[in-house]
């Protein structure tokens, strides 16, 4: 037999086995999983979640595709605890029949905690967790569906996880942050500290670029947490941040010791910093020579 048949059995060979492996003779192909719902995540510019255990939150997304939260509160929305909640349409249900009205207690949905609804439309009730606790119930429509339990906990948190954990609004220009015992502003020669405290003479010797990095731990701040604001013995003072619009930004400087909180009474909201941030934004910027006088020290 010449080599160039041989050649071509071979390469037919193949071929067949290559189909045999792709389509599987015999065995049906499997369907598509079906999402939860058509809607994608970019199609969404409207969450309602009403949840009878928290405050009710209504989030918006605004002519420049940010997040905004528009009740509890009016503040910016934390874009990644949003899109946690918007992963539920990427859920596939596990399972799914027809819903009787005499057993939605068997579901927990006679009194459901937690009401999720997209666009104003897409409405989606979340029962409790199925008898192996790794499912959760769910009615959508006239049906009961089962999804895994982890996508209900994002969007059953309480309202204060949905707020920016930002201090300072992304792409603010900053002109002062004032502290109780000093201020930075920017003035035509540049950044400036002025003490009001004459233990604190030292800083007449701060230059523009030690303040400038010292801003910048204002600029990108963000809290580890935020609570609805409690009560407290202490009084640390204000701070209050002024951006180059003209908007003031203040906050009460409840507690500083191991940590820092920051409460906003005009909001009802405090946040949290950890120790290490406390010393970044309460610390006036120290100059060079201090800090190397300080190693040696050490």
């Amino acid at each position: 037999m010449k080599r160039s048949t041989i050649n071509l059995l071979l390469l037919g060979a193949v071929i067949a086995l290559l189909m045999i492996t792709l389509y599987e003779p015999g065995v049906e192909s499997r369907p598509e999983p079906i999402k939860l719902l058509s809607l994608s995540a970019d199609e969404v510019n409207e969450i309602t979640i009403n949840n009878r255990l928290q405050k009710s939150v209504l989030l918006k997304r605004d002519s420049q595709q940010n997040w905004q939260m528009v009740e509890p509160l009016q503040v910016r929305a934390n874009h990644h605890k949003v899109e946690s909640v918007l992963k539920i349409l990427q859920q596939e249900p596990t399972n799914r029949f027809a819903l009787r009205r005499d057993k939605l207690a068997s579901y927990g949905l006679d009194n459901p905690q937690v009401e999720l609804i997209l666009n104003g439309e897409q409405r989606l009730t979340f029962g409790s967790q199925t008898p192996l606790n790794t499912y959760r119930y769910l009615q959508l429509g006239d049906e009961v569906l089962t999804i895994k339990d982890s996508a209900f906990y994002p969007i059953a948190s309480r309202y204060t996880n949905f707020i920016d954990s930002k201090l300072i609004p992304d792409g603010a220009l900053l002109a002062s942050i004032t502290l109780p015992e000093y201020q930075i502003q920017l003035t035509e020669a540049g950044w400036q500290a002025e003490p009001f405290n004459s233990e604190l003479k030292e800083m007449d010797e701060l230059n523009g670029d030690l303040i400038a990095q010292w801003i910048d731990q204002w600029r990108y701040a963000s809290s580890v947490d935020i609570e609805p604001i409690g009560m407290t013995d202490s009084e640390f003072g204000e701070v209050v941040v002024t951006l180059r619009s003209g908007e003031k930004l203040r906050w009460s400087i409840a507690d500083q010791h191991d940590g820092l909180i920051l409460q906003r009474p005009d909001l009802g909201i405090e946040y949290h910093l950890s120790g290490p941030q406390r010393e970044a934004l309460l610390l006036p910027p120290q100059p060079k020579t201090q800090s190397l006088d300080q190693e040696a020290t050490l």
